[in-house]
């Protein structure tokens, strides 16, 4: 969770200096526009002109909006660079891009703490991976705050999955009998209809996957269970295996 913490923060210090950064160049070429007499600026960040015809600034890098005016009024807002709508005014204003990631129900009230004034967080429906539940955030928000905040959760669940997966034991090879529990049950719509498949996490961690034997068609979720079965250990996961041919199968 630390790490998630940590990213998200990041991510906000290096917005806010780009911000920062750019809105300092722009300020300045607004004066320089104007004999020297800089722009307001309110608590988002927003320009506004300062005194009646005030002069918008017609650097080369800067790149407005068409229909742009050219002199402004006492009080009214200066348009912001057409480079600048994704950057300026990160926290607060112009959250209309929306983002989502897959990711442990658990970062939801870290996302929420850590981009309070930064974005609005929601999340929908959950499910189970082995004994985890697990979500989809949504994210309204700056659009390059979005994009960081969805890299940085990819990157926290890659490093959570890399701990789980040193933690986990072996998975059984061939011809075995095993007890453990019930994570996970799916249904399939196969050649031969539907078919009936569980995830079982056994008692050193490891993960076991197949057909629902016939014998306990009716076991749950959540529900310990005992069988044999010819087990062949996954390519990418000596923690992981899948059976086949299960049998003397029961529930505990």
């Amino acid at each position: 969770m630390k790490k998630l913490a940590d990213l998200i923060c990041a991510a906000k210090v290096d917005l806010l200096a780009n911000m920062q950064a750019r809105a300092a160049r722009l300020e300045k070429a607004f004066a320089n526009a104007n004999q020297g007499l800089h722009p307001k600026q309110d608590c988002n960040g927003r320009h506004h002109a300062p005194c009646d015809g005030y002069v918008l600034a017609s650097d080369d890098w800067l790149d407005y909006p068409q229909g742009t005016q050219e002199f402004y009024g006492k009080g009214e807002f200066l348009p912001i660079p057409v480079d600048m709508e994704k950057s300026d005014c990160a926290r607060k204003v112009h959250w209309s891009n929306n983002h989502k990631a897959k990711c442990p129900l658990s970062f939801v009230e870290v996302i929420e703490k850590n981009t309070k004034g930064w974005a609005d967080i929601d999340y929908g429906k959950t499910w189970e991976i082995d004994g985890v539940q697990w979500c989809y955030v949504y994210i309204t928000a700056n659009s390059n705050f979005g994009v960081k905040l969805v890299d940085a959760i990819k990157d926290s669940i890659e490093s959570v999955s890399v701990k789980v997966a040193t933690v986990k034991g072996d998975a059984p090879i061939g011809k075995a009998t095993i007890k453990g529990y019930v994570s996970g049950i799916k249904f399939y719509e196969g050649a031969y209809g539907i078919e009936h498949k569980m995830m079982v996490v056994l008692e050193n961690g490891a993960t076991v996957y197949g057909s629902v034997p016939a014998s306990i068609c009716s076991v749950e979720r959540g529900q310990n269970v005992e069988f044999s079965a010819t087990f062949e250990v996954s390519n990418n996961d000596k923690g992981h295996a899948f059976f086949k041919r299960p049998t003397k199968a029961k529930i505990l």
